[in-house]
């Protein structure tokens, strides 16, 4: 639906704008949004209750592991939130797929700015717009890709 998409979208580009702009993530908002995003998935049946918990489970523990393992240095705390409120909105096995275009697009951006020589120790590359745009693209491509793997495997 057109308003779930618009929502869905519109604050995943706050978020974008305030990690990239201060290197923060608000997290107050990101934990609204996962309240109405769970309540709206559960209320409109988009997927199973599983999925959903599991969606919001593996959005916010694959990045909370990260940020633990790490101390802080690889990610920082706002991404678990940001995880979760994309589990929340996707469910599973689509926040799977939103990770790995994440992580693919991380590592091309990564591998651009290395090579152009624009590369500065210390540099550090702003997550939630990665998660965001993985986060849109799982949206609007995860079923064609479930479906794809299902049929293939």
């Amino acid at each position: 639906p057109f308003l779930f998409e618009l929502i869905f979208s519109y604050l995943l580009l706050l978020v974008s704008v305030f990690d990239f702009r201060w290197k923060l993530i608000p997290v107050e908002l990101l934990l609204t949004g996962t309240a109405i995003f769970t309540l709206w998935s559960f209320l409109s049946m988009r997927f199973s209750l599983v999925s959903l918990v599991l969606g919001i489970a593996v959005g916010f523990l694959f990045l909370g592991i990260q940020v633990w393992i790490s101390g802080g240095k690889w990610m920082g705390e706002g991404d678990p939130w940001l995880g979760a409120f994309l589990g929340a909105a996707l469910g599973w096995p689509s926040i799977g797929i939103s990770l790995y275009l994440t992580y693919i697009g991380g590592a091309l951006l990564a591998l651009v700015i290395f090579f152009s020589g624009n590369y500065k120790r210390g540099f550090r590359i702003p997550f939630a717009p990665l998660l965001s745009i993985g986060g849109i693209l799982s949206l609007w491509f995860s079923p064609l890709v479930v479906s794809w793997l299902t049929q293939t495997f």
